[in-house]
């Protein structure tokens, strides 16, 4: 592996309906080419990935159009751990073509640099259930602390309990695990998609 960390670069998918109905801009990582072994191959993947959600969109809720309203769908990204070994990233995206609330996603992507692979949850701990046990309580009250006045404990509790789904969306920060939660799975708010940090020593045991 490489002494340093690899260069991140901003890619993008970008189109517009030449009938005027819709706009996607999707921003999204790439590894700059022989800063890390697996760039290609890694860029690959992301950018058919993208390139696929752009393409369902524009095909599906985009394709309905609204006089006088265009519809979007804007993402961007953010670098949670950069290291020569791993990568962390949260992509978050916002569409409008709804006629009711705004629609809000999010993805993470973890990468193993020394292999290209991405990594899954069960690749963090060597007992994942106990893992969830921890991760379930730790989240339910870093949760009230943030949300304050907005939290509401059964819709926390139930996005919370301690299974796999309910934390697909995890990234690795220096400080701990990042946990992004959907739209509406722990707040009835519907322009919030929580985020909070399990420290490393709360989940080391």
């Amino acid at each position: 592996m490489p002494a340093t960390k690899p260069t991140i670069i901003k890619s993008a998918v970008s189109a517009s309906d030449p009938n005027g109905a819709w706009k996607v801009y999707l921003a999204y990582p790439t590894f700059k080419a022989g800063t890390t072994p697996w760039a290609e191959q890694t860029n690959a993947d992301v950018t058919d990935e993208m390139q696929t959600r752009a393409t369902q969109w524009e095909d599906g809720p985009a394709a309905v159009p609204r006089p006088g309203k265009l519809n979007t769908l804007y993402g961007s990204f953010v670098t949670d751990l950069l290291t020569p070994e791993l990568a962390s990233f949260t992509v978050t995206w916002t569409d409008d073509s709804n006629p009711g609330a705004v629609q809000l996603g999010v993805e993470t992507i973890s990468i193993d640099l020394s292999s290209g692979q991405r990594l899954a949850f069960d690749d963090l701990f060597p007992d994942a259930t106990t893992a969830l046990a921890t991760i379930s309580l730790q989240t339910r009250s870093l949760l009230q602390d943030q949300l304050g006045a907005a939290y509401n404990a059964v819709t926390a509790e139930a996005g919370t309990t301690p299974t796999t789904s309910n934390f697909t969306n995890w990234a690795l920060t220096t400080a701990g695990v990042k946990f992004v939660f959907p739209q509406y799975q722990v707040s009835d708010r519907a322009d919030l998609e929580p985020a909070v940090v399990v420290p490393w020593a709360a989940s080391s045991p």
